[in-house]
């Protein structure tokens, strides 16, 4: 399993050359200067122009001064299609009692339904209210196309159900259906031996089965039907995007927007996403299937190169890319069916689902298709009905807002940040900000909304206490935040109450108090600098973004990289920057010395001299590098191979010949391969060539690993990593064990429940505790060996301990039960939404405390 890595800052200080004289320092490596500019001249209902622009420290400049707004969301609830004039009335109340607790700053919403169902004339006696009171404000859209989204959800994990062995019918509930497939197929060989149309009842999804021997499963692909507004966060931009913006800009054309007014937000919903279940979505609808096809025959070349790709067996199957889009994957993460379903054909079609590549194309096509579309609605706005900001919301990284072009549209990402404690507040801030900072033009960075906790997990009004919002604001504000609208200022739907703040006078003074501490910090009226910032690759899950100790960031970046582990004497990674290779080293246990054989190209006549940051932590003897690198990386500039430290093999064979004492100690039989296989690493090891060198350390890693597993007397397994589960997808979980977790959604409770299975050996008879990672208020049942683990009257997992992970995690005490040597089963039943992690059996003594496993010693 990977260990979780944390890493600090670096200082910057000059560079020694060989002479020991100190060199003009390298600029430390800071975001990317954007190219392109984010700026406008907006027009005021009175004719009044002002002039706007992003800086490059996401601050919005309007009329030449800072815009660092503190408010919240104000929910209108003169804004719905069954308004009265009383909801006005308390509007305005509502509006007079927020300035006279000196809020002036807020953005407008609509209650659920959008604002298209508003009409011009109570949109416009709110913004008059809104003006002749002093706010400033944006508003926000909470609105997207109308065309509810058809498309195939293929989730085999949840769909999947035994068939009766005497046949039968078969029910599956799904809402919203239109058409689901159905296939019965033998759970090992995955051999397809029935298929069909199931038939739509009230419930969902019947299927009738007749005869067939063996232990068979039955798994559904539903062709279902998304309403706006719902579940899922993937609008149909595709059916529906030409009468969405021309429904806003006529409604908008009908109202004159004042001097108060800054920026939209949310023009395309406010739960805007292209992951979880929208990525297991297929659309069928035809302007979908057009543009996909359009943008297939632009990334290959010919239809043949796209079968190969995709893993289609039989060559020669498609004739076009327009037949390509009629292909259904019934697999999802090597769960499912090996196949493609042709619609057109109505036949399947063999594939090699680990080796295809349709599900990634899938998510590029989503990807750049939205993006298209939201730049397209943010100029459409801009031009046709006011030249302001246009902002989309955000919940932490998201492959819309990666390397966003120099391009003209949106403007701006706001940040949506919940959570309990500041440790989930910033890291969604920080992720948000990579996002930022990784663009080629200027984005504004507002907060759009922040709460301790979302609903329904909190029931008190607002926040705990001022102390807890100013370190919350404090914590979004230091991840680059240059404007805060908490949820909310007024809140007016039921079901939202416990966010509203228009009934809570005291905690609109702490707003206003924030407000006034920025402005005498000069946040709010002279533009900050920028903060430098240095990266790691986003892939290489263990690391998390976070502030380095010389004020700068240490931020996520989707670019190419090459990851190096040295086991115990540390890590490295190297990464494409525009003053050339860059390598970067840490040691997350601590602080240490590492030495390095300087390359002699790096002394060579005309090439960049070595350097290195912080200069204080490398000192250079001739042809040797000697650093200190600990939980802070240190950069290392001009070394014309790879960094491995001369200490990381002999340090690994050490461990290794301890390992294999104790295993020839018990008598185990595989103690005399291992050796074999240590004395042929060590002469492997004994090379001028650096790779081969470093091959040679991790095959050593792999034998140290193989040796542990024998010799530990626990057993840690990383859920996401088993074959034996009904579960809905894998997803990755910053500072979760692994970097990843196993998730389900709630099922219905006639449908089948969310399983996963744990084959275990035991090497002798032991007491072992069993200890489950997996979502606060979770509900789940464990088995073993088919009976309740701990016996009939044993007692409901019970969290214990810290919850970590961001808060989404929290180990469960399952108890304790003699184990006898052998092969058995562990089960995990599920009731509800769920995320797994990791699964611990250990003797009595130790108890998991986050993602790092019990000390082993042999």
């Amino acid at each position: 399993m990977l260990n979780l890595l944390c890493a600090l800052a670096l200082t910057t200080q000059g560079l020694p050359s060989r002479q020991g004289e100190f060199l003009p320092q390298p600029a430390p490596r800071s975001a990317p200067r954007a190219s392109g500019s984010t700026q406008g001249v907006y027009t005021d209902g009175a004719g009044e122009k002002h002039l706007w622009r992003v800086a490059e420290n996401h601050t919005l400049l309007w009329d030449g001064k800072p815009f660092v707004p503190v408010g919240g969301l104000f929910q209108v609830k003169s804004w719905a299609p069954t308004a009265t004039p009383a909801d006005f009335t308390e509007d305005v109340t509502a509006l007079q009692r927020l300035k006279a607790a000196g809020i002036t700053d807020i953005y407008l919403q609509p209650l659920k339904g959008g604002i298209t169902l508003v009409k011009a004339a109570a949109l416009q006696r709110v913004l008059d209210a809104a003006e002749a009171e002093g706010f400033t404000y944006g508003i926000s859209l909470a609105d997207a196309p109308r065309t509810p989204l058809l498309g195939y959800q293929i989730l085999p994990g949840r769909y999947l159900q035994d068939a009766p062995s005497s046949g039968g019918l078969v029910r599956f509930p799904v809402k919203g259906l239109s058409s689901a497939l159905w296939f019965l197929a033998d759970p090992g060989s995955k051999q397809i031996l029935d298929s069909g149309k199931a038939d739509i009842v009230a419930e969902g999804a019947r299927v009738g089965l007749s005869f067939k021997e063996g232990r068979n499963r039955v798994v559904i692909y539903p062709e279902r039907l998304f309403l706006p507004g719902g579940e899922l966060g993937l609008p149909n931009v595709w059916e529906g995007f030409d009468k969405y913006r021309d429904d806003l800009l006529t409604l908008f054309g009908q109202v004159k927007l004042g001097k108060g007014f800054r920026f939209f937000s949310d023009p395309l919903s406010l739960a805007l996403s292209l992951t979880g279940e929208s990525q297991q979505i297929v659309p069928s609808g035809t302007a979908f299937q057009s543009e996909w096809a359009l943008y297939l025959s632009h990334r290959y070349a010919t239809i043949a190169s796209l079968e190969e790709k995709w893993g289609v067996s039989e060559r020669g199957t498609l004739k076009d890319f327009t037949e390509a889009t009629q292909l259904i994957p019934l697999w999802w993460a090597e769960k499912g069916l090996p196949q493609f379903f042709h619609k057109g054909t109505q036949t399947v079609v063999p594939a090699r689902d680990t080796a295809s590549r349709f599900w990634q194309d899938l998510e590029d096509f989503k990807t750049e298709s939205l993006r298209g579309y939201m730049g397209q609605l943010a100029i459409a706005l801009k031009r046709g009905v006011a030249e302001v900001p246009i902002v989309y919301r955000s919940r932490g990284f998201s492959p819309l807002f990666a390397r966003v072009g120099p391009q003209a549209g949106f403007d701006g990402i706001g940040v949506e940040a919940y959570g309990k404690g500041i440790e989930p507040i910033s890291y969604t801030g920080a992720e948000t900000y990579a996002q930022v900072t990784d663009a080629q033009r200027p984005l504004w960075l507002p907060v759009l909304a922040t709460q301790e906790a979302r609903l329904p997990e909190t029931t008190q009004p607002g926040f705990a206490n001022k102390r807890l919002l100013f370190s919350m604001l404090d914590a979004l504000r230091d991840t680059g935040a240059r404007g805060f609208y908490v949820d909310g200022a007024r809140m007016a739907e039921p079901t939202r109450q416990a966010y509203d703040l228009s009934q809570q006078p005291e905690q609109l003074a702490w707003l206003t108090e924030y407000a006034k501490q920025l402005g005498v910090l000069g946040i709010a009226s002279v533009p900050q600098p920028r903060a430098n910032a240095v990266f790691y690759p986003r892939a290489h899950k263990p690391l998390q973004p976070r502030a380095l100790q010389d004020g700068s960031w240490w931020l996520p970046a989707d670019r190419d990289y090459v990851l190096y582990d040295f086991g115990s004497a540390g890590s490295a990674y190297s990464l494409s920057e525009p003053e050339g290779p860059v390598f970067y080293l840490w040691n997350p246990t601590g602080p240490r010395q590492i030495k390095l054989k300087i390359p002699k190209q790096s002394s060579l006549p005309g090439v960049a001299p070595l350097a290195w940051l912080p200069a204080e932590r490398g000192i250079r003897t001739k042809d040797i590098l000697t650093l200190t690198i600990g939980p802070e990386p240190l950069r290392l500039y001009n070394y014309a191979s790879l960094p491995l430290p001369q200490e990381a093999f002999p340090e690994t064979i050490t461990r290794a010949e301890s390992l294999l004492q104790a295993l020839l100690k018990r008598k185990l039989t595989e103690a005399t391969l291992y050796s074999i296989q240590l004395k042929n690493l060590k002469q492997r090891y004994k090379t001028e060539i650096t790779t081969t060198a470093y091959n040679a350390l991790r095959d050593l890693q792999t034998l140290v690993a193989q040796m542990s597993s024998l010799l530990r007397p626990y057993l840690w397994v990383e859920t996401e990593a088993i074959g034996g589960h009904n579960f809905d997808r894998v997803e990755d979980r910053p500072g979760a064990s692994g970097g990843q977790v196993l998730t389900s959604s709630a099922r219905p409770l006639d449908a089948a429940p969310a399983l996963a299975t744990f084959p275990i050996s035991i090497n002798t008879e032991n007491s072992l505790r069993l200890y489950i990672a997996a979502s606060p208020r979770a509900s789940f049942r464990v088995q073993l060996d088919g009976q309740p683990f701990g016996g009939t009257d044993s007692p409901v997992p019970q969290p214990f301990g810290e919850t970590f992970a961001l808060g989404s995690l929290i180990w469960y005490d399952c108890g304790m039960v003699v184990m006898p040597r052998g092969q058995h089963q562990l089960e995990v039943r599920t009731e509800g939404a769920i995320t797994l992690d990791a699964l611990l059996l250990t003797p009595p003594g130790f108890a998991p405390n986050g993602s790092i496993p019990p000390p082993f010693q042999p």
